[in-house]
């Protein structure tokens, strides 16, 4: 049996899950989903508990380790200071300042 736990911070849309059918040496399947805009470093511990059935010994083993979700490079969002410029309709080339063009 494997548990997963405990884990700080708001790190995941998917919370990590881990599978494993073999012994404690064995590799185990880790997943998971960051949340939207999370990053950081979140800890983890896994409780690893094998029953060897040959021996009918319960062995078991703490392991903790760290997940790092980086920064995403996400575009800016801004606000215009005025959503609507009006010109005339008659031709030439035309020049419109926008005060305080960019909000956020």
């Amino acid at each position: 049996a494997v548990a997963l736990g405990p884990l700080d911070g708001p790190y995941f849309r998917v919370a990590p899950n881990v599978t494993s059918n073999g012994p404690l040496d064995a590799s185990v399947d880790l997943q998971f989903e960051p949340a939207p805009h999370a990053f950081g470093d979140a800890q983890v511990g896994i409780n690893h508990t094998y029953l060897d059935l040959a021996t009918r010994a319960t062995t078991a083993v703490f392991r903790s380790f760290t997940i790092r979700i980086q920064p995403v490079n996400a575009p800016p969002s801004f606000n215009l200071s005025a959503p609507l410029v009006e010109v005339p309709e008659t031709p030439g080339r035309r020049t419109h300042t926008l005060p305080a063009f960019l909000t956020s």
